[in-house]
């Protein structure tokens, strides 16, 4: 879509996009250090320091590199969105999943998995306007649901029907999967329906300049 509406790119990405993700990255490295530990410790995950930076810090300093240091110019774009897109939502995934394994206390379990759900929450936004950003709102709404359903399918060893938080947890999901679905998908359209405008006002000064 990028080459239709604009000039190209030495990333092949919409306009401003690789800015965002730069100050994204940045951002998630920033919030890992300065917030992760102490809201950790607020919810009784009482790790070492070094547990906590194998678990935190490895994947925010990957995506660092892919996206500030140059390279793959020219095709960069293609590449490189997909590809920071899908490790970073692998490690929201993968961060809740062994932080509630390996990190949280049995009895704590039930609890911390509702509160992980609502951070997720806003990650997911994030990630699937990325999507929207970039392409289709189809494929904005098809990353929202596969996210959602994926954390709920991984959450249900620690929120097991029958629980005391199972009924907030399900309602959570459900409302969690609509709103991420319905915003992705109103973004998407919109950010459609802008290219398609950009182009056909391209076309048309190309039949007056001609």
């Amino acid at each position: 879509m990028a080459d239709v509406t604009q000039p190209a790119s030495t990333t092949g990405l919409e306009p401003g996009l690789h800015r965002l993700l730069r100050i994204l990255v940045l951002l998630h490295v920033f919030g890992t250090l300065a917030f992760r530990r102490p809201i950790g410790t607020a919810m009784g995950l009482n790790a070492s320091i070094l547990a906590f930076l194998l678990l935190s810090l490895p994947v925010p300093l990957i995506l660092v590199a892919l996206i500030w240091i140059p390279s793959w110019e020219g095709r960069r774009g293609r590449v490189l969105l997909p590809l920071a897109l899908a490790i970073e939502s692998i490690n929201l995934l993968a961060d809740k999943f062994l932080t509630l394994s390996w990190l949280d206390s049995p009895g704590h379990r039930e609890l911390d998995g509702v509160l992980l759900l609502v951070r997720l929450w806003l990650n997911f936004h994030v990630v699937t306007l990325l999507v929207a950003w970039q392409y289709l709102w189809r494929a904005a709404v098809a990353s929202a649901l596969v996210l959602c359903m994926v954390d709920f399918a991984l959450s249900l060893p620690f929120n097991r029907p029958g629980g005391m938080l199972y009924p907030l947890f399900l309602v959570l999901s459900v409302a969690r999967l609509g709103t991420v679905a319905l915003v992705a998908m109103g973004i998407g359209w919109l950010l459609q329906q802008q290219r398609e405008q950009k182009t056909a006002l391209a076309v048309a000064n190309q039949k007056l300049a001609a």
